[in-house]
């Protein structure tokens, strides 16, 4: 098939009247509408850092003034962050046979022919470079897909964000047919959909069809089917976006940015910071000279001025023959430095509110805006209970990934786990030495015991006991002492 454009892209003239006609023909009525898509643009134009809210107009007594406010470009920072926290290097996506014994250690990896398939597969789909991309536009646009698909004998996985995803069919929130829409990069740019559409059979079928720029549909490339019968009840996709409820729209299953209730407070802040930036163009130290401090050219005769001319500080001023008046004057304009940083501060307080980090996560300080340390996120109930929550719908997106490569490579089911870096908002060390504290005490077993600091299954801590056991039984403890594993 000719290159698809499968990369994170955010083309939203993908979402025009154009493609809506083009699925009302193919028979579906109760699409989103296009406002939804409006929004998804305007949270769009927040991430890119500019929007028309920006460009604004002063009247100096003349003339209007175009201005461009300054930004801290918070949308994208914040996307990035929980990004950043949610899937991140540390991650790991475990693979085992089904039923097979699970093999312990959040660091040790299931090393069988499963596991070492789908760490191929994600690799050569560059997945832990473009899934954190494609979680921080998911925070930005509030919904993104990952679609897999057959390319010859290859798995591969496309990531695409909001502008792209028109959902078909749902149930409460579950989408159950949905469209993706790209574009098919040859001599001619063309509009690529493909539908997967769950049949009464409880199959799904994917569906491809080709159009031109006029809407008007063009045979497929030669290597792609008009439809093609997975055999598989499970989507070949996977909606992921923030836990959080769509207060725009209640029956839309489409997610919403995590800044979407924030856009007054990054309003603010980049008022404040727009503030900040001309206190000091403005405040800048003068110095006004009168025309007496001229001296004559001694080649022309013509007056000159005793100053720099090119130099910004100074500014010539006509004398007004006033002999008591001083004829040079300095202005040094006291700014308001710290009056700029505490309403900054709070603006930021308020936003970081807004987007789920809880107060206190951005500092503003003369190094900049700063993430807390992870001391200061530890002890933020709030974004350690957003966190989790985003974490539900993000493992379920993950195992639907890997259970949908596993199908297309013909390797049969398997036991998925998903472990996300909790080290991030929990203090790892802190809990295994509670959780020992409990196991000598009773309070726990061996088998929660690895459930709570290895982040096991209790299948997979079920199993490893017995295999130490089988090993050596678990010795005596002496009352108050930490005893063995």
């Amino acid at each position: 098939m000719a290159d698809r454009a499968s990369a994170i892209t955010t083309d939203s003239s993908i979402t025009t009247e154009k493609i809506r006609k083009i699925l009302e023909k193919l028979g579906y009525k109760d699409l989103l509408s296009d406002a939804w898509y409006k929004r998804i643009d305007g949270w769009l134009h927040w991430y890119e850092g500019k929007t028309k809210w920006h460009t604004y107009t002063i009247y100096n007594g003349s003339n209007s003034i175009t201005c461009t406010r300054k930004t801290l470009g918070m949308a994208k920072k914040a996307s990035e962050d929980k990004a950043d926290l949610l899937l991140n290097e540390k991650v790991t996506i475990s693979v085992t046979p089904k039923g097979a014994d699970a093999q312990a250690g959040q660091d040790r990896k299931p090393s069988t022919v499963l596991q070492d398939y789908v760490d191929e597969v994600l690799k050569d789909n560059d997945f832990w470079v473009a899934g954190n991309q494609l979680v921080e536009v998911c925070n930005a646009l509030g919904t993104v897909a990952m679609v897999e698909y057959l390319e010859g004998a290859d798995v591969k996985i496309d990531y695409l964000a909001a502008p792209h995803i028109i959902p078909l069919r749902f149930l409460r929130n579950k989408v159950i047919d949905c469209a993706f829409v790209s574009r098919i990069v040859d001599k001619e740019e063309r509009i690529y959909i493909q539908r997967h559409v769950k049949e009464t059979t409880g199959l799904y079928t994917v569906y491809n069809n080709v159009y031109d720029k006029e809407g008007k549909e063009v045979p497929l490339p030669a290597d792609v089917v008009p439809a093609w019968l997975t055999g598989s009840a499970d989507p070949l996709f996977q909606l992921i976006k923030p836990n959080i409820c769509n207060n725009i729209d209640l029956l839309n299953p489409m997610g919403v940015s995590i800044y979407a209730n924030g856009v007054e407070e990054m309003e603010t802040i980049d008022v404040i910071y727009d503030s900040f930036f001309n206190e000091f163009l403005l405040g800048r130290k003068r110095i006004f000279v009168d025309d007496t401090m001229v001296k004559p050219n001694p080649v022309t005769g013509a007056l000159m001025p005793i100053f720099d001319p090119n130099d910004t500080v100074f500014y010539g001023i006509p004398g007004n023959g006033d002999e008591n008046k001083k004829p040079i004057t300095e202005s040094n304009p006291e700014l308001r430095y710290q009056a700029h940083i505490d309403g900054l501060q709070t603006a930021l307080d308020l936003f970081s509110e807004k987007v789920g980090f809880g107060k206190g996560y951005y500092k503003f300080s003369e190094t900049g805006v700063l993430q807390t340390a992870t001391a200061v996120i530890s002890g933020n109930s709030k974004l350690f209970r957003r966190i989790q929550k985003d974490e539900i719908i993000l493992d379920s997106a993950l195992q639907g990934m890997v259970r949908a490569l596993l199908f297309l490579g013909g390797k049969g089911e398997a036991d998925i786990s998903i472990n996300f870096d909790d080290s991030i908002i929990e203090d790892t060390e802190a809990t295994a030495n509670r959780a020992m504290r409990e196991k000598t005490t009773g309070l726990i077993d061996r088998i929660e015991y690895f459930v709570k600091v290895y982040k096991m299954t209790e299948k997979a801590a079920t199993e490893h006991v017995k295999k130490m056991d089988a090993r050596s039984p678990e010795p005596v403890e002496e009352p108050g002492q930490f005893g063995g594993l």
